[in-house]
């Protein structure tokens, strides 16, 4: 789920002022461990089994991940696959079977070799997960088998035709064999073991996670000795975290707090991510969101331009009725934003049945997404105004998204979540929670089940992307959700650190970091 192999393309992309770096002289040096690089989340992954975590707070484990393991495959910013433990792969004539060399020479953390057996170990482990919700069992769904060729290649053969699977390979982190059979998957996330830049050192649970460089790496070494993350739940004490030298990197930080900092000397960087920030609405039988017309009321209902501007300080931009930012493989050119039109919304209502409005509750997280809490309250706002209550709940960042995740019996019809398109910055990793299959259980159209099941199996690059621009098309018409805008990736340094380029995918990468 890497870019780590996208450098040359990021400097291009820093040149064009897509990623902005704003530098500083006067940013506050503080007086750390020279050689141990602290960084404040939103908040702590639920568990250091990655394969399982990306299902939920896995989520806010993406960094820590990144720095443990790697992926057969990686994939840059524009969506191009890399070779990263595997050398090569390509698809033979049955269209049904992937092959791929796998680099010679790699050792895990625990002294093992990487050997086929520890890719067909770790891929057979995510096909038989009981873990419904995890994002990678998703793109291994159509995989039959795995089969092991010789002791550095191995086939992967689909049950159907599925040109996506490269791509969803790249989202699967490789376990050493031996270990993770004695171990287990509940005991390895205490003490996991992959081949990346940083080993495991020590998991403090809401207090730290601790890595150590890993001298053995099969790549280019890091220059940091340790990296510590911490959880701030709340932005205001991971932003006070950074002031007072505690951190040297803050995620997620707000923009009003990012011109703050900048002005105080901090470095700000900030990129838009390949996620669609958006309201789900579930078309619960019984309940208003039945009806397409107030699906679709609730749409014109917000001013998605003033939340850009007024809370997300003009850092992103509003999605253009759709689920993927132009950055994104699916992106229909042709669809226009709902516009903020009360009245339509109004009559719309009237139309369903609804002239007082009516009540509904929506939930919301804490800590996982820039200016959440003021998001969710504005849209609050915004549908009071066509008379449309809503009862606001918010909780911390696990528990919100295992009851999303697990549709749990007191999951709200309407939340705030955000969906990612990136690794790949293909829109196949969003739609697929738009057909009746996605144990997101949020939506369910016949002619959406029918595209996303053509687009899965064609091969032909162009006539793939017509049949997900039809996706999105429907989606506009039949509005499951509010399309607000792409996720912003807002990032203060202390300026002692050097060196870090932020990435679509929402992860904070090692590579090239180092101290002044």
């Amino acid at each position: 789920m890497s870019f780590r192999r996208g450098v040359a393309w990021l400097l291009a992309f820093v040149t064009a002022g897509s990623v902005l770096a704003i530098a500083a002289s006067t940013a506050p040096v503080v007086a750390q461990d020279g050689r141990t690089l602290t960084i404040g989340l939103g908040g702590e992954t639920t568990t250091l089994n990655a394969n399982i975590g990306q299902g939920g707070g896995g989520a806010l484990g993406i960094s820590v991940f990144e720095a443990m393991y790697n992926n057969l495959l990686s994939i840059d910013p524009r969506g191009r696959l890399l070779p990263e433990l595997a050398t090569e792969y390509r698809v033979l004539e049955d269209k049904l079977t992937w092959q791929f060399k796998l680099r010679q020479g790699v050792r895990f953390h625990n002294g093992e070799e990487l050997t086929a057996e520890s890719v067909k170990t770790t891929l057979d482990d995510i096909i038989t997960s009981t873990i419904a919700v995890s994002n990678v069992k998703r793109r291994m769904a159509q995989v039959e088998r795995v089969d092991i060729v010789d002791r550095y290649t191995v086939n992967v053969k689909t049950k159907i035709p599925f040109v996506l699977l490269p791509k969803g390979l790249a989202d699967a982190f490789i376990y050493p064999a031996r270990y993770y059979r004695e171990t287990g998957p509940d005991a390895f996330s205490d003490k996991p073991s992959g081949t990346g830049q940083f080993r495991f050192v020590e998991w403090r649970k809401g207090i730290s996670i601790t890595l150590a460089r890993n001298p053995a790496y099969w790549g280019p070494k890091a220059t940091i000795d340790r990296v510590v993350f911490r959880p701030f739940p709340e932005s205001a004490a991971r932003i006070a975290a950074l002031e007072r030298g505690e951190i040297d990197i803050a995620a997620n930080v707000p923009p009003d707090d990012a011109q703050r900092l900048r002005a105080k000397g901090f470095n700000i960087v900030f990129s838009p991510l390949g996620q669609a920030m958006l309201v789900q609405l579930v078309p619960v039988r019984g309940t208003p969101l039945e009806d397409r017309r107030v699906r679709q009321a609730l749409n014109f209902a917000i001013d998605k331009n003033a939340l850009v501007e007024a809370i997300m300080g003009g850092y992103t931009k509003v999605l253009r009725g759709q689920l993927v930012g132009p950055d994104g493989f699916g992106y229909n050119p042709l669809l226009v934003p709902y516009p903020y039109d009360p009245a339509k919304a109004r009559a719309l209502l009237a139309q369903a049945g609804y002239p007082n409005g009516f009540s509904i509750r929506m939930q919301c997280s804490q800590g996982r997404y820039v200016k959440q809490k003021e998001v969710c309250e504005a849209v609050v706002g915004q549908l009071a105004k066509v008379a449309v209550r809503v009862d606001l709940e918010m909780s911390e960042w696990g528990t919100f998204i295992n009851r999303i995740l697990t549709n749990a019996p007191d999951r709200a019809p309407m939340w705030y979540l955000g969906l990612n398109y990136f690794p790949a910055m293909d829109a196949e990793f969003i739609i697929q929670h738009y057909i009746t299959a996605s144990p997101l259980r949020q939506f369910s159209h016949p002619r959406l089940d029918e595209l996303y099941r053509l687009q899965a199996q064609e091969f032909d690059t162009a006539r793939r992307l017509k049949l997900i621009q039809e996706f999105m098309d429907v989606v506009r018409e039949e509005a499951p959700n509010v399309f607000l805008f792409q996720a912003p990736a807002i990032y203060a340094l202390n300026k002692r650190v050097q060196g870090f380029t932020p990435t679509p995918d929402d992860a904070i990468r090692l590579d090239g970091v180092s101290f002044k």
